[in-house]
């Protein structure tokens, strides 16, 4: 999930950008975020 991205795609959307969070994923070739629930990194 892109939530940095959905919020940017929010607020397009209400100065009548009309995109998705798809599109700019696809567009910007953005990898998918680290997953962080159970603790985030975990150091040795």
């Amino acid at each position: 999930m892109h939530t940095a991205i959905t919020c940017l795609v929010l607020a397009a959307r209400r100065h009548g950008v009309h995109t998705t969070v798809e599109r700019v994923v696809h567009d910007y070739a953005l990898k998918d975020e680290p997953d962080t629930r159970g603790g985030g990194r975990r150091y040795r």
